[in-house]
């Protein structure tokens, strides 16, 4: 049996952390894939507009629910104190002993791995599996894994994937602007624009595709005349006019 693990703090999740996951479940043949949201993340504190554990837990499910042979674990979440890959670890490997375990992380984690507490003993339970962020880190990976394999006998596996430029801190400063809806999925995008969660405001196009969708349609048209009459009104009076509606009211 081949089991990846895949942690991350899914702040929130988007379609970058799907893709990598996906890839990597076909390019190493996995029979299950393990997501993992930290609870408390060791190695930084986590932005203060972070939502809490169980709402990262909730979307990190709606992102991955469709996903084959694919689980979501609340092993870190339930850990009340800073949660570390190599306690994860050993506990996926008690329920899967005759597994051979595979980590998947991100390129800028990988060239960090030594410094990662445990380390050793870690590359010794699993194998990494490692995908680029970047269009140039191929070669950083090359050559990190020739001195993780002359160093430590450990083979690193490298997941040719599509890179999607986003990142979790880049999507919620998009929210916060009305921006990055096409970079997360729509169940949790209207999850955050409902919670008002990361300071998001909802961007206008999408707004109006479900507003109307609910109208009769001969409503429409008053509806976007208020919108236009709203803006009109906000530059008369020195309103805001991002909160009155967008400029390119159809």
């Amino acid at each position: 049996m081949r089991v990846g693990i895949y942690g991350g703090t899914f702040n929130p999740p988007h379609i970058g952390h799907e893709n990598s996951a996906r890839e990597a479940a076909e390019q190493l043949g996995l029979d299950l894939l393990v997501i993992v949201p930290v609870g408390i993340p060791p190695h930084k504190p986590l932005p203060e507009e972070t939502p809490c554990a169980d709402i990262r837990l909730f979307m990190t499910h709606n992102s991955f629910n469709k996903t084959p042979k694919t689980i979501v674990s609340n092993i870190e979440i339930s850990n009340p104190g800073p949660s570390y890959t190599v306690e994860t670890v050993s506990v996926i490997k008690q329920i899967y002993p005759e597994a051979e375990l595979f980590l998947l992380m991100g390129s800028d984690m990988y060239l960090a791995l030594e410094s990662w507490k445990d380390f050793e003993p870690l590359l010794l339970m699993v194998k990494p599996a490692v995908f680029s962020r970047s269009s140039g880190d191929k070669k950083r990976i090359t050559e990190h894994s020739i001195h993780i394999k002359q160093r430590y006998d450990v083979e690193t596996s490298t997941v040719m994937n599509k890179i999607v430029p986003i990142s979790s801190s880049g999507l919620r400063d998009m929210l916060r602007k009305r921006g990055g809806v096409g970079y997360i999925k729509d169940t949790n995008y209207s999850y955050i624009i409902k919670n008002r969660l990361y300071g998001a405001k909802p961007d206008w196009s999408w707004l109006r595709e479900r507003a109307y969708s609910m109208l009769n349609p001969a409503r429409v048209p008053h509806v976007t005349a208020c919108e236009t009459a709203a803006l009109e009104l906000a530059s008369r009076w020195g309103a805001n006019i991002d909160d009155a509606g967008s400029c390119n009211t159809p």
